[in-house]
């Protein structure tokens, strides 16, 4: 099963073994607290945002991926999911506010691998039904480099210097780009793992090199980018560290890491044919409308859940006035503490204010709310979210 020979056209856009071709993902399929590699059926234990494929949800195989009926990422064949932790902006008094993302995501597959693999006159490999990974650990707070270690980079837009495996000690005024690269190198037997990632391994230079023995058959390389806009914070600086913190509560940088759902539809891989509009070597598939209106079943959910609320509000609005409450709007929407960081009740750059405003601790709104909504979710949406298993656990930063 040799990799993508539908993409080939593209492939042959560049030269030799470097070839390569981009994913654009021009913005998020939802950002929530969900991650179905780690936690399964349940929250995770902080948000994401999420790229990909609308059956994105809480539990999901791969013949939900691939039943999509849209993505927010250009290729139309391509159903997978990608995700990173969000980052935010740690204010003095302890607050945080999310950093706008620019551009979306640009997910890259390179095809790299090297004559002395045991495997390599077998070519580069699909990724197979099923099939996930983890690259990273969000555990990290400091570098002790390992070749998992040396796969996570910072690019700082605007100043001269080399790449960091940390958050750059200064303002970037193009951006903080942070890069993710994923291992190549697999067992030929997993599609996971207990920890994610024992199934694959790095090749011996992390994006290049021999993979070892014991993995020896090679995938196309998987290498994310996402740029935030930090900039915004320029003058908020108040300490000599950088002010940021990803949502699974690290200020280092060190424990960035990133997931991937394989979504890819094996038949068109096999067809020997490019993807339409690949001929060339250009991008093709999905329209910008189709990825702006794209949603997933989780977000999806989401607003039937929100629906059900602003039913029962404008039902008791005399009652709310009479008692002269606080709403909860009456506080900054992007203002968290840090023992909210992980809900996701934020404003961010991919939706409204006045959506962003709505939004609220998804084990708040589904327990309050599951009994309301009846068949409103169907068996669909219901039969996967799951609600309420692993929520007594949601805290708990897994990834």
């Amino acid at each position: 099963m040799r990799f993508l020979s539908n993409v080939s056209g593209l492939l042959l856009a560049t030269t030799g073994a470097q070839a390569f071709f981009v994913v654009p993902c021009s913005r998020p399929v939802v950002v929530q607290r969900a991650d179905p590699i780690v936690n399964p059926g349940a929250l995770a234990g902080h948000v994401h945002t999420i790229m990909g494929g609308s059956a994105f949800n809480f539990t999901m195989s791969y013949d939900d991926a691939v039943s999509s009926a849209c993505s927010t990422c250009k290729v139309r064949q391509d159903l997978s999911n990608y995700w990173t932790p969000n980052l935010y902006y740690e204010s003095e008094n302890g607050k945080f506010e999310a950093v706008k993302q620019l551009g979306g995501m640009l997910v890259y597959y390179l095809q790299r691998s090297d004559s002395r693999d045991p495997e390599y006159e077998n070519g580069l490999l699909a990724f197979p039904p099923g099939f996930q990974m983890l690259a990273g650990d969000p555990s990290l707070r400091s570098f002790g480099d390992t070749l998992e270690q040396r796969a996570i980079s910072y690019v700082c837009l605007g100043v001269s210097g080399p790449e960091t495996h940390q958050f750059p000690p200064q303002n970037c005024p193009y951006g903080l780009r942070v890069q993710v690269m994923f291992p190549s190198c697999w067992d030929g037997h997993n599609l996971d793992s207990p920890n994610h990632k024992s199934h694959m391994a790095y090749p011996s230079l992390v994006d290049n090199g021999v993979c070892p023995t014991s993995h020896p058959k090679r995938f196309i390389t998987l290498f994310y980018e996402v740029t935030f806009q930090i900039d915004d914070f320029k003058d908020k600086w108040y300490k000599d560290t950088p002010p940021f913190v990803y949502s699974n509560g690290d200020p280092t940088g060190y424990g960035l890491h990133g997931d991937f759902v394989n979504g890819w539809d094996t038949d068109d891989i096999d067809t020997k044919e490019p993807l339409p509009g690949f001929e060339n070597g250009l991008r093709a598939g999905m329209t910008t409308t189709d990825m702006v209106r794209c949603r997933s079943l989780v977000e999806q959910s989401r607003i039937l859940v929100m629906e059900v609320l602003s039913s029962d509000t404008e039902e008791t609005d005399d009652a709310d006035l009479d008692g002269g409450g606080e709403s909860d709007t009456d506080n900054d929407p992007d203002a968290l503490s840090m023992a909210n960081l992980g809900t996701g009740q934020s404003s961010t750059a991919w939706v409204e204010d006045d959506e962003a405003r709505l939004s609220m601790d998804v084990v708040r709104v589904y327990e309050n709310t599951i009994v309301q909504l009846g068949n409103r979710l169907g068996d669909t949406l219901g039969g996967k979210i799951q609600i309420g298993i692993g929520a007594e656990d949601h805290s708990r930063p897994d990834n």
